[in-house]
């Protein structure tokens, strides 16, 4: 945080994160500071509790990188819909090739992008109660982009910090979020298609399915399933539920 305040005394600060400066607005109803004050403070806040990861950071400083873009209602606020989804194309822009020749690897810009995408996640009813459903379904999309949920929480963590109108939120508390999520994964280890217990030659074998898109699906549906408890990733389960499937459709058939 030092070091980017030193940046913006010396007037480079844009220079090198050119796409940030469309951050120097107006935080809306909901803040107490801009949006770049915001962002800055978010690696300010991860500082503060001893975290290095320097790539988080930078993912702290872009999350919000969406609210480029605002809308004004009629009493003069300035609202920012589905920012989360929005700004993609300035991550890549600056990431990829930012002043002075240091490049971030592919990887590395995906997991920025990635983490601006998911830092809104609802997790339950405005986040009074964890659900346990969410949470897994979170778990899926990090392991997909190879986050770890730690990561993701500490940059929740510190955007609700970083809130001037929250300034009252601690770390000893906060965290307390992160040990109900953990409980919520206790024993699951179904977060990926490629994590049940049957594949897809299964899925051709008992249903008499050919090699396609309906066999995705059909995997796609029976890893919800486990996602929701409706049934157990286990072998033979699954292909009980497989034959009740088939068992269901020729009897439609007739």
């Amino acid at each position: 945080y030092e070091f980017l305040q030193a940046l913006l005394k010396y007037g480079i600060f844009y220079d090198i994160f050119p796409s940030l400066s469309l951050l120097i607005k107006d935080g809306g109803p909901y803040h107490a500071e801009t949006v770049i004050e915001h962002a800055l403070l978010t690696v300010k806040n991860l500082d503060e509790i001893g975290n290095d990861n320097w790539l988080l950071k930078i993912a702290g400083l872009y999350h919000d990188i969406g609210k480029h873009t605002h809308e004004v209602d009629e009493k003069g606020q300035v609202h920012f819909p589905m920012h989360d989804k929005l700004g993609t194309e300035y991550i890549i822009r600056d990431l990829h090739a930012l002043h002075g020749g240091l490049t971030m690897s592919v990887d590395e810009v995906n997991y920025v992008i990635a983490l601006k995408n998911l830092h809104m996640y609802c997790l339950g009813d405005k986040e009074t109660k964890v659900s346990k459903k969410a949470v897994r379904r979170l778990v899926s999309r990090l392991k997909e982009a190879n986050i770890s949920l730690k990561d993701w929480f500490l940059l929740r963590y510190v955007d609700k910090k970083s809130n001037l109108r929250h300034a009252d939120v601690t770390w000893a508390n906060y965290r307390k979020k992160y040990g109900q999520m953990l409980a919520c994964l206790k024993d699951f280890k179904t977060f990926s298609i490629k994590d049940l217990t049957v594949d897809g030659h299964d899925v051709m074998r008992e249903l008499g399915l050919s090699q396609g898109k309906e066999v995705g699906m059909v995997l796609k549906d029976m890893f919800e399933m486990v996602q929701n408890e409706q049934i157990e990733n286990n072998r033979d389960a699954l292909i009980d539920y497989l034959r009740r499937a088939r068992e269901i459709n020729e009897q439609d058939g007739k």
